[in-house]
């Protein structure tokens, strides 16, 4: 057997690689009953050429870079607008506008019509805002990487997405790599589409039809309170802060994510990106007089390649050389992966299962492990915790992030 049937479902990233690769046809993906898609074969069909295993991010995973080749920065747009749409520092957008002006089109997330969150290719400035903002949901890859492939043997190609699917793209045949440029996020990892959809039928339930989503904005609160918007037909808001948004809520708590994403072997130094993009919520520990609630990325430089594109866009920004690498630490899902919690199984047992709300399945789901937990001390584990958070970091520092 040469094909993905060799990766275990629970392995899978969901790239849509093998089925883009295929060259008889025989991948498709399939939802398993929490919404994640997983690939199928039809095994009268394959040819057993292994280009799909060859393309599979989970087999033969890409080596890593050296931690002294890579530069970091604090960084963020000196356009206070696009600043201000943007999630973090608003770095995305410069950079796309280059490209597209060097006759190049970008590859980004961005919301259709129906709220679907999918990979989109622009090749106009009236769209690149499409691409914008921190989408919270696995992106629907579909075609993408056969458009890649045609379009890098004619023009610059940006790529933004998740570290698996720019390893998967790094490994995907045919692509004129000269003319790519990839960006990968400090990824916490991928909610179900099928949770994404629950959570706005749950609110078109309650609210009325939906005309436009934000999930993460900051133009009240700013980057640290940023709240997820959802405006209505009918004039009516929802507005929370993200700690307040069950949904959102489960994602920063780990319990919504793919099984795939608990195991991640592209974090830390183990990317094959240009560019490393993600949040940098306390810039200002680093840099003197920057205000991190406006927002401020930190921009990591993974190759000469990454460089170059930057150079070219510098003069839009505000940069500020790190050369402290401590300060990877500060996102730790740069280098980790979130543990798994039986309240993962949990939640999605009550929210798909049972059909239970996502607000009443991520309450039940924090007493069952409570309850479950062989009466367990809590807060003799809460002491624990506090007095071994040095501890850890130090050692994340030293044996897993390797700096």
């Amino acid at each position: 057997m040469k094909n993905v049937k060799k990766i275990h479902p629970n392995k899978c990233y969901g790239c849509q690689a093998c089925i883009n690769v295929c060259p008889k046809g025989c991948i498709s993906m399939e939802k398993d009953k929490n919404g994640f898609v997983i690939p199928k074969v039809d095994s009268t069909k394959c040819i057993n050429c292994g280009l799909c295993l060859q393309t599979c991010p989970s087999y033969d995973t890409s080596k890593g870079k050296q931690i002294d080749k890579i530069k970091i920065y604090a960084a963020y747009n000196k356009n206070n607008d696009n600043r201000l749409k943007s999630t973090s520092g608003g770095i995305f957008y410069p950079l796309a506008r280059y490209i597209i002006e060097k006759g190049g089109c970008v590859f980004g997330v961005a919301l259709d019509d129906k709220f679907n969150v999918v990979h989109i290719c622009v090749d106009n400035f009236n769209n690149i805002e499409k691409c914008m903002k921190s989408k919270y949901v696995q992106s629907d890859m579909n075609a993408v990487y056969k458009e890649i492939v045609s379009r890098s043997q004619r023009q610059l190609v940006l790529f933004t997405g998740t570290p698996c699917q720019v390893a998967a793209l790094n490994k995907y045949p045919n692509i004129n790599k000269d003319n790519l440029i990839t960006i990968d996020l400090i990824c916490h990892g991928t909610p179900s589409p099928k949770l994404w959809k629950k959570n706005l039928d749950e609110k078109k339930k309650e609210f009325g039809n939906i005309k436009q989503v934000k999930m993460r904005d900051k133009e009240t609160y700013g980057c640290l309170r940023s709240e997820t918007v959802i405006v209505f037909e009918n004039g009516n808001e929802y507005r929370k802060v993200l700690d307040a948004d069950y949904y959102m809520r489960a994602f920063m708590q780990g319990y919504s994510l793919r099984s795939r994403c608990y195991d991640c072997h592209y974090k830390g130094m183990n990317r094959i990106s240009d560019i490393t993009i993600g949040d940098f919520t306390s810039a200002d520990k680093y840099i003197k007089d920057i205000n991190s609630n406006e927002g401020v990325s930190m921009l990591i430089i993974n190759s000469e390649k990454g460089m170059q594109v930057i150079n070219k866009i510098k003069e839009e920004l505000s940069l500020y050389r790190i050369f402290n690498k401590n300060v990877l630490i500060e996102d730790w899902t740069w280098g980790l992966s979130y543990p798994y919690s039986r309240k993962r199984t949990y939640f999605y047992e009550k929210c798909f299962d049972e059909n239970i709300s996502i607000k009443k399945s991520l309450n039940k789901a924090n007493r069952l492990a409570k309850k479950n937990a062989d009466n367990m001390d809590y807060e003799k584990v809460k002491e624990i915790k506090l007095k071994m958070k040095e501890v850890w970091k130090r050692f994340y520092l030293k044996y897993i992030f390797k700096l």
